[in-house]
């Protein structure tokens, strides 16, 4: 099978969400685990709660606009490792109700797509999500890995990087 739109999307926005469970996992082990959710890289940064929340957002944008609906923001109320867990179960589960061939479809498609309250343009599902959708839930895992080695949680390159890679070697094999 061919690469797709649904692949550069849809399993790469679970790669995201498997990595934010995994660094959570390690991060949720550690001494200092109580003060993890409110931790930030710099004062003026949203903590780490609220990075698992926007990854999760990211992709329900991105779902709304591949669906055509309003994407209508959930607030963000995150302050446990368990809200962060259920936020990511719950992006992982809208993702799951995907159709890989409307997703790939959808790639081509150009509609009104909102990218700011100020500013709507008429773009392809692709142009939103390779341009806006995924390198937003890219940064967010980025940041939550940060903010979690600022803290001291003992966090390497395979720990980002390993949700993405087993997917390739699980098909390679």
């Amino acid at each position: 099978m061919s690469f797709s739109f649904y692949d550069a999307t849809i399993i790469a926005a679970k790669h995201n969400l498997d990595g934010l469970s995994h660094i959570l996992d390690v991060a949720e082990q550690q001494p200092n685990a109580s003060t993890l959710p409110s931790a930030r890289l710099y004062e003026d940064m949203r903590p780490l709660s609220s990075q698992i929340h926007l990854a999760a957002q990211a992709i329900e944008r991105m779902l709304a606009r591949f669906s055509g609906e309003e994407h209508v923001p959930i607030e963000d109320k995150i302050q446990t490792f368990e809200d962060m867990r259920q936020r990511i179960r719950s992006a992982y589960e809208a993702l799951d109700r995907t159709d890989r061939d409307t997703i790939n479809r959808i790639g081509d498609e150009t509609a009104p797509t909102v990218l700011t309250p100020e500013m709507t343009v008429n773009m392809t599902g692709a142009a939103f999500a390779l341009g806006a959708s995924m390198p937003n839930i890219f940064f967010h895992l980025t940041i939550a890995y940060a903010i979690l080695r600022s803290q001291g949680v003992p966090l390497g390159k395979w720990d980002y990087i390993q949700p993405f890679m087993n997917y390739q070697l699980a098909k390679a094999a």
